[in-house]
């Protein structure tokens, strides 16, 4: 396993190679050390060379429960406290009804497997070395998770951000009397990420009638809001869904 020896406390970002991941890594660097996980090992390593040996990558599927594992045993080996986990990696897949069911069921055990089942089993395995008072979980969901996704076929992505809310509120419940906090945030539309920046004007152009701010966020506008939810100023929030999509949905 990459990543060289471990400091004594680090945070955790998955999907840390690209987007909002990438962002929120770049934003927990100021505060020290962070374990940037994420299945690309090219990614990481450009990330390395722009932003310094402390950002540290580990090239890791969070959907395959062995290497979370490994990861746990390397951390508690080397006596490693985690500040933060954030909870990034994901990716949407095609959920049109329309598909043989065959390839339905192989594509919503794959985003399953990542979305949700690698969040639950990175936090579940790095709860216990999470610092305690003051640790922090963040999950990134989306406005899919409100909405169904805005075109036909993304009820699986809908589906694995709408567990992460659950998940959040019940991780919440059981970690906050350990002073540990647990939350989310769910953008809505980002541009310029590696899961937005090559839709075209005709996609884009709808959404953005449809935003009362007028424009797209930025990666960094969201990795900000993470840093806050991850700062000890952020001590009393615990539960929540963020959500950060100018106005696109108003509202709990």
């Amino acid at each position: 396993m990459a990543a060289g020896k471990l400091p004594d406390t680090l945070a955790i970002v998955t999907g840390a190679g690209s987007g909002i991941g990438l962002a929120t890594a770049e934003r927990l660097l100021r505060r020290g050390a962070v374990l940037a996980i994420g299945r690309d090992g090219g990614k990481l390593e450009q990330a390395r060379r722009a932003l310094g040996e402390a950002y540290r990558p580990l090239p890791l599927d969070v959907s395959d429960l062995a290497q979370v594992l490994d990861l746990k045993a390397r951390l508690e080996a080397a006596g490693t406290r985690v500040s933060a986990l954030v909870n990034a990696a994901g990716f949407a897949t095609d959920g049109s009804l329309t598909l043989p069911l065959e390839q339905l069921a192989a594509n919503w055990q794959s985003a399953i497997g990542t979305n949700l089942t690698g969040a639950f089993q990175m936090s579940a395995a790095i709860a216990p070395l999470l610092a305690r008072p003051g640790g922090r979980i963040v999950n990134v969901s989306s406005i899919a998770a409100y909405s169904g996704g805005r075109n036909k076929g993304s009820s699986i992505y809908a589906a694995s951000k709408s567990g992460l809310h659950g998940m959040t509120a019940g991780f919440a419940k059981e970690l906050a009397e350990e002073g540990i906090t647990v939350n989310a945030v769910a953008p809505g539309y980002i541009a310029d990420t590696g899961f937005t920046r090559h839709w075209d004007r005709a996609r884009v152009e709808p959404m953005l009638a449809e935003i009362p701010l007028g424009r797209g966020g930025e990666a960094d506008e969201v990795a900000a809001l993470i840093d806050f939810l991850c700062a000890p100023e952020a001590g009393y929030i615990t539960g929540q869904i963020m959500q950060p999509n100018g106005g696109w949905r108003v509202g709990g």
